[in-house]
């Protein structure tokens, strides 16, 4: 991708905005982790619904700023 040509202007400059994937347990794991007889807090998590970080991306020139990989 080229160079964003408003970068640094103020006037309709980079407006970056994030994305995210939401992640949604399925009903065979919530099925699953309901007839445990003993749930650990660890189960009880991955019931949970989360939206995970994936990337920014400029709602003016497209440019995409990516997750880094070693957090």
């Amino acid at each position: 991708m080229t160079e964003c040509s408003r970068i640094g202007k103020w006037f309709r400059g980079c407006k970056f905005e994030a994305r995210y994937d939401i992640y949604t347990p399925t009903k065979e794991l919530k099925d699953i982790i309901s007839r445990q007889w003993n749930t650990s807090p660890n189960d009880k998590d991955k019931l949970l619904e989360e939206m995970i970080y994936v990337q920014d991306v400029c709602e003016v020139c497209g440019k995409v700023v990516a997750r880094c990989e070693n957090d």
